[in-house]
This record gives C-alpha cells, structure tokens and sequence, in this order.
C-alpha cells in the first residue's frame, strides 16, 4: 500500500470501526452471559474468549513459518 492519506485514512477508519464494535459487543456478550450464566461463569466464558482470540492472533502474527519455494 501506499503511504499516503488515503492510506491512512483507510486504516483509520478500520481501527474505529473494529474498536466501536467491539465497544457495543462486549458489553451485550457480558451481560448476556451474566443472565444466562451468573456473573462467575460469565466472568469464565469471557477470559476463555479472549485468550482464543489472543492465541489466534499470536499464532498469525507472530509465529514465523518456514516455507521453501515451490520451483
């Protein structure tokens, strides 16, 4: 990509838009969780959710693969 202000302005609004979802998300998953489940378990389900997520995320980023080249 270039750098330029298209670019950032796409990269901006991606940021803005994951962060404002995720601000709508989290807190309707907590507190259904929390009715379903009681505020221990949901405490629990929540943590398990993000380590997967942080997992996934580590394992995309940051763990280098080893790939010949096909000829």
């Amino acid at each position: 990509m270039e750098d330029n202000l298209q670019t950032y302005g796409l990269v901006s609004g991606f940021f803005q838009s994951g962060f404002s979802l995720g601000s709508f998300v989290g807190p309707s998953a907590a507190g259904y969780f929390a009715g379903k489940f009681g505020f221990p378990w949901s405490c629990t389900i929540c943590g398990f959710i993000m380590w997967f997520c942080v997992s996934i995320f580590k394992n995309v980023f940051f763990i280098k693969k080893s790939v010949t080249p096909m000829i």
